[in-house]
């Protein structure tokens, strides 16, 4: 099990193939060139706000907007307090983020096990591309050997150099990105804890990828099992001990398969948790 308190990590600075600067303060990572590699950050992106044409990845991700709307395509936001979540081969964009704007982002392998390509990778790969070219709004150019220029989406150009072969991408699940209101979701009891309810926001793919938001009243109590998966818990607001470790705003635990997270509401006040489940696969 690792605790992260997003107040104690510092801020880093993302490896800049998009337009605009972003930084981000990581909570939990996987392990780099697995098929089920992982990122959850928080992430800030600078006064100039930033823009990135439409593309699509060969992962997944989910994002929760904290401070204001996330914008993802033309007139299309992820309010605050929603979840939007953007399977691998899905279309989506051009986007434009505000300056200032914070969200929660959590990028994953997706259910083809093509893994995720960790930021320290992205940041390396970056650099080197831009020895030979330049990034322009969400674009990669550069010159090939007959002089040709060549442009093509930036992260897919880092992705290529990173892993020396040519990026695959699946048929999309969803057409769209799925934006949910986890207040238009019911809370229901759980038998396994004192005073602990559950709001599931949904299972996406045929391994398991799921999202959940869990309440903790005054004084409740729950035992989570990661069985079989990687789990990951945010801390929408109110304080919860997690295992003997008080976590409050914006910390997150990150679980093993196999492993459990005793949790019990220390705060005043109801503590609403955020949960992912990770994609299992097979060893």
């Amino acid at each position: 099990m690792r605790i992260t308190s997003a107040d104690e990590a510092e801020w880093e600075r993302y490896a800049g193939q998009r337009e605009g600067r972003t930084d981000y303060k990581l909570l939990a990572r996987g392990e780099a060139g697995t098929p089920d590699n992982y990122e959850l950050t928080l992430i800030k992106w600078s006064p100039e706000g930033t823009y990135s044409p439409r593309h699509h990845h060969n992962f997944d991700q989910f994002r929760y907007p904290l401070n204001m709307p996330l914008n993802y395509s033309a007139n299309l936001d992820v309010p605050v307090g929603h979840l939007g979540y953007f399977a691998e081969g899905g279309y989506y964009g051009p986007q434009k983020i505000k300056g200032g704007c914070l969200a929660l982002m959590l990028q994953f392998a997706g259910p083809t096990g093509h893994g995720f390509m960790s930021y320290p990778e992205t940041r390396r790969g970056s650099t080197e591309l831009k020895q030979r070219g330049r990034f322009e709004k969400g674009i990669y150019r550069y010159e090939d050997e007959t002089g040709t220029t060549r442009n093509q989406d930036g992260y897919e150009a880092v992705w290529e150099h990173v892993n020396g072969r040519g990026i695959e991408y699946v048929r999309p699940r969803f057409t769209e990105p799925v934006v949910m209101d986890p207040e238009a979701f019911g809370w229901q009891p759980l038998d396994s804890g004192d005073g602990v309810f559950r709001r599931a926001l949904g299972v996406f793919n045929e391994r398991g990828t799921a999202a959940n938001e869990y309440r903790l009243d005054t004084d409740g109590s729950v035992t989570l099992v990661a069985d079989g998966r990687r789990r990951l818990f945010f801390v929408v607001s109110g304080e919860v001990d997690a295992g003997g470790t008080v976590c409050r705003q914006h910390a997150a635990v990150s679980l093993e398969p196999a492993e459990k997270l005793d949790l019990r509401n220390t705060g005043n006040e109801p503590c609403v948790v955020l949960n992912f489940d990770l994609p299992a696969f097979a060893e």
